[in-house]
């Protein structure tokens, strides 16, 4: 087995940060799920594009660092760049908008990204993520996920099939409906973030692959008979049965299964 590049090796951790922030997404009783899920994206698209990077430099991690200056103290062009360090003395890598502007062109994706970014800034700065945002954010989550794989595949033909990408879009207190009412009684940090997203909303290009959020309406509806088939944004099939019809189907209860398994099993050995 060939040895795995730097490039490679990032790229996995990129992909592990994906896995990472669905899982924390899906799991219940877990009240920083949103905040969760903006910081380790950010994180897995950050690693994403530095993978891009190192791929297209040969696996060189100057590629990534960043140079203290071009010049000399006489206004010389240096021929040994030199570059900035952090406290503990290792090189400083390039940050995600830097990254974005070297490596993404499609308008879409850096306003996608640019919301993400500010989400999780947002989380890990101050502020916490209200209860008014989390549709909304449900919606950013599901386009980063499909705009992560799209990218994936462009850059590294890999995808992700093998995993569950899936995230569970039920929150029994997230309001209903989005109303004046409702974001007037908001933060003035809420409604900034709020009002950030929604022009970023307007500005979309439909000739793009890319999304830069979806519009996620979830139901629950009460059903008093048979199956109730409704279909997603994508247009899959959802069944739903009610208890019922499926005690109809299946009327044998575990006790009076095994023992009509031993009955039909007696009955054979004699035949």
């Amino acid at each position: 087995m060939s040895k795995k590049t730097k490039s490679d090796k990032i790229l996995d951790k990129s992909i592990q940060a994906v896995l990472s922030a669905i899982e924390l997404y899906n799991k219940p009783n877990f009240t920083y799920r949103e905040e969760s899920f903006c910081i380790l994206m950010t994180n897995a698209w950050e690693l994403l594009l530095k993978a891009k990077i190192l791929k297209d430099n040969k696996n060189n991690l100057k590629a990534l660092y960043i140079p203290t200056s071009s010049k000399t103290k006489t206004d010389q062009p240096r021929q040994r760049f030199k570059y900035k360090k952090t406290r503990s003395g290792n090189f400083m890598t390039l940050g995600i908008s830097e990254l974005i502007n070297r490596e993404i062109q499609d308008m879409n994706l850096k306003k996608h990204l640019d919301i993400l970014i500010e989400l999780r800034d947002a989380s890990v700065h101050f502020y916490n993520i209200s209860a008014f945002l989390q549709r909304q954010i449900l919606g950013i989550a599901t386009a980063s996920l499909k705009n992560y794989q799209t990218t994936l595949d462009e850059w590294f033909e890999r995808n992700l099939n093998e995993f569950n990408l899936s995230l569970i879009p039920i929150a029994f207190e997230v309001p209903e409906n989005f109303d004046l009412t409702l974001l007037n009684q908001e933060s003035e940090e809420v409604k900034k973030i709020f009002a950030f997203i929604e022009n970023s909303r307007c500005q979309v290009e439909k000739e793009s692959v890319h999304t830069i959020t979806f519009n996620i309406d979830v139901k629950l509806n009460r059903n008093e008979g048979g199956i109730r088939v409704s279909y997603d944004k994508e247009g899959v099939p959802i069944f739903q049965e009610d208890e019922e019809s499926f005690k109809k189907k299946y009327p044998l209860d575990y006790t009076t299964l095994v023992e009509k398994l031993r009955t039909d099993m007696w009955i054979s050995k004699q035949i």
